[in-house]
């Protein structure tokens, strides 16, 4: 094959390698402009690629779990720095409890910041789960494992009870689900309450639950 050849081929390949990054982007934030101005319910992957300018198929080429998987990678950006902050103060020997008071702050702030899309997140795992149960095996579709909501708070929980500043039971995973969930839900139940009450109530319940 001649150099010139072998370079158009390449740059054919870059050009479609572009092209679908691209496409991807425009989908994706075209499903969370949707998802907040629309809620779950009322939204459907064709009002998706419409408003990415693709057609319905090219939407699920891109994210074959449809709705679910959309809803995930629209959310999981959002929690990022929930995890990056666990992290950092893990490795740097924050406190557990301070770690834990400003966890719950954070999410408390992420929920209500973003409430149109928590409200939608949270029917979205709520549908995910009475459809097929726990997670069984790792599914890159499934939102429950695209949007790891309880993984900072599980975290912190185990650094506390390693510290021996927390109870070492119930195990962190449950608690963690428990009160992430709690938080969570409060957007339905009090959709007019601010961050610093949402997470001053979770804190109320958690703190006591978790002291030796």
């Amino acid at each position: 094959m001649a150099p010139s050849a072998g370079r158009s081929d390449d740059a054919r390949l870059r050009g479609a390698a572009t092209k679908r990054a691209r496409s991807r982007a425009a989908i994706q934030a075209a499903a969370a402009e949707v998802f907040a101005a629309r809620g779950w319910l009322a939204t459907r992957v064709e009002d998706i690629a419409r408003a990415a300018g693709v057609s319905t198929p090219t939407a699920y080429n891109h994210f074959p779990g449809g709705k679910q998987q959309l809803m995930g990678e629209v959310y999981r950006p959002l929690v990022d720095p929930l995890l990056s902050a666990a992290d950092a103060a893990i490795r740097s020997r924050v406190d557990p409890f301070e770690a834990v008071r400003a966890h719950v702050s954070a999410l408390a702030q992420l929920a209500r910041r973003h409430q149109r899309l928590t409200e939608a997140l949270v029917i979205a795992v709520g549908e995910q789960t009475a459809k097929v149960g726990r997670p069984t095996v790792p599914d890159p579709s499934d939102i429950r494992i695209i949007v790891p909501l309880t993984a900072p708070l599980t975290q912190l929980l185990e650094y506390g009870q390693l510290a021996r500043a927390f109870r070492d039971y119930p195990p962190a995973a449950d608690t963690s689900s428990y009160h992430t969930n709690a938080i969570l839900l409060r957007v339905f139940s009090r959709p007019d309450e601010t961050p610093q009450d949402t997470a001053r109530i979770a804190l109320s319940q958690l703190i006591p639950a978790l002291d030796r």
